[in-house]
Formats: structure tokens, C-alpha cells, sequence
């Protein structure tokens, strides 16, 4: 754990100094336990240049995995790290509820006065 806060507050601090929008790689599942788990991964380039990249969350979901509450998580991250004005392209697999979350995403994300734009952002 000691490890684990290390690196989170060394990535809390370099994600609102990156020059680069933070791109993301995510996924939603669920363990063979039941639990509901969803992973980020950003990808950015740092203040100095370097191209970085990072285990941001692994978390677990509470509820279902609708769009409209993966994207609550999403955006409570994004404004955890202080990085809701840096969002670049996102990565995902096809399922449909992935349709739902880029849609909410970009009203969400338009509410606060971010141009994202769900159809040309994602990637797949």
C-alpha cells in the first residue's frame, strides 16, 4: 500500500502539468467473484516532454454496469486528479453500454464547458 500512494501522488501531481491531453484505455467486467470492476490506464506526455503511462484506477463499481454510471465513476475520477479539462481520446471494447458512457460522457463534459466529442474521441 505504501508503494501504492507513492505513485498515486506522484500521478496526481504530474497529470495536471501534462502537455498533452490524457488519453485513456479502459475496460468494465466483472471478477469471478462478482465483483464489478473497472480499470483506467492514461497515456500522456509529461511536463518534461516524456511520454508516460499509468494504472490510474482499478475499481470497483457499485451498481450496475449501465453507461450512465460507468460515466459517473469516469467523471468523479477526472475531477479526483483534477484532469476533467484534459480529456483526450478513450479506448474501448463494443459493447453497447461503452455507447451509452460516451454519450453521457459528452454532456457531461459539455455541462462544464469541455468540447468532447463522442463519435470522433473514441476509439475502439
Amino acid at each position: 500500500m505504501r508503494s501504492y500512494e507513492k505513485e498515486k501522488k506522484e500521478i496526481e501531481k504530474s497529470l495536471p502539468k501534462a502537455q498533452s491531453l490524457i488519453h485513456y484505455t479502459m475496460d468494465f467486467w466483472t471478477s469471478p467473484n462478482h465483483l464489478a470492476l473497472f480499470g483506467i490506464v492514461v497515456h500522456f506526455v509529461d511536463s518534461n516532454g516524456c511520454l508516460n503511462r499509468a494504472l490510474l484506477v482499478l475499481r470497483e463499481i457499485e451498481g450496475v454496469h449501465s453507461g450512465e454510471n460507468l460515466c459517473r465513476t469516469f467523471v468523479a475520477v477526472l475531477e479526483e486528479y483534477e484532469i476533467q479539462y484534459k480529456t483526450g481520446f478513450i479506448m474501448m471494447d463494443n459493447v453497447s453500454n461503452n455507447d451509452t458512457f460516451m454519450d453521457h460522457l459528452e454532456s457531461a463534459q459539455l455541462d462544464i464547458g469541455y468540447r468532447f466529442n463522442a463519435g470522433e474521441q473514441r476509439l475502439r
